[in-house]
């Protein structure tokens, strides 16, 4: 993971690099132009298309960061945070299939009420503090890629009916969070940060959550996969 996350801040310092360089002659900014050399850039950048390791080696972590990426560039990406209600946290972590089923399920139940069973979206059960260092109630970070407005502000409704079916509406920001995400004026950077906040405590063990806290959905793997076959195309 470590020599991924260095890929990732080279790969993110190439896109500043083509940008400017797309700027400087005049030419349009194209969604995933900063992944392909065809601006006749790559003597300036630390990465060709071909020095871009194979899907097959990749960790979920990297997957992840790539589908979130792709989302970025067409504008069409949300982040969220969703807390889990006390009384559901019981009944999961004394339920004999295990609390990431739990999580799992319902989600997928919500979302297709919805219409959303297609989606891509990710997402990391947490229970420890940003720090580390203590305990908290058990909550989920993610994002999800949405074509329109709507279709986050029906994703926003399946979070709450899996995990806070009883939500007034006084505590529902509070509980659950949803925003689109954005780079911070222009910084291609950022695109990381949100992912290493997701990851932070990936290693910390919970006997509750199992060898097993995120869920990846196949369409975000499908996503993520083709984005990745394009950037490596020479």
């Amino acid at each position: 993971m470590e020599a991924e996350k260095q890929l990732v801040s080279a790969l993110m310092a190439d896109a500043h690099i083509r940008r400017a360089f797309e700027r400087g002659h005049g030419l349009p900014s194209e969604p995933m132009s900063v992944w392909r050399d065809s601006d006749h850039s790559w003597p300036m950048t630390a990465y060709a298309p071909t020095h871009l390791p194979k899907w097959e080696t990749l960790t979920e972590a990297m997957k992840m960061f790539i589908a979130f990426d792709a989302g970025m560039e067409f504008q069409s990406c949300y982040a969220f945070t969703a807390h889990v209600n006390e009384a559901l946290i019981g009944k999961w972590s004394a339920a004999t299939h295990g609390f990431m089923a739990n999580v799992e399920q319902r989600l997928k139940r919500a979302l297709h009420r919805q219409g959303l069973q297609a989606i891509p979206y990710c997402y990391l059960v947490e229970t420890r503090s940003r720090s580390g260092r203590s305990s908290t109630r058990p909550h989920l970070h993610g994002f999800f890629i949405a074509e329109t407005p709507i279709d986050a502000a029906r994703f926003q409704v399946a979070l709450e009916r899996a995990f806070h079916p009883d939500l007034i509406r006084k505590t529902r920001q509070r509980a659950i969070k949803v925003e689109p995400a954005y780079d911070n004026g222009g910084n291609f950077a950022g695109r990381s940060q949100w992912l290493s906040y997701m990851i932070k405590n990936i290693d910390r063990w919970d006997a509750r959550l199992g060898k097993r806290r995120v869920h990846l959905s196949r369409s975000l793997i499908g996503i993520a996969r083709e984005a990745w076959e394009l950037r490596r195309e020479p």
